[in-house]
């Protein structure tokens, strides 16, 4: 789901607890890439986020 232009990004401290939260555990790696390709700041491990675009494109 995108993110709307008038909705704010997560402040650092947002997405150091985002990321914390392990929110990413078992979700699909198109999930993962849907949620973090339109946050301005990354929310979990770059090699997870990494690993999961590479899966969703093949």
């Amino acid at each position: 789901m995108r993110k709307h232009m008038e909705e704010k990004s997560m402040t650092p401290r947002e997405a150091i607890a985002k990321a914390e939260s392990l929110w990413y555990e078992g979700k699909s790696p198109q999930e993962i890439v849907e949620f973090q390709l339109y946050e301005d700041r990354l929310c979990m491990p770059l090699e997870l986020y990494q690993e999961a675009v590479e899966k969703v494109l093949g």
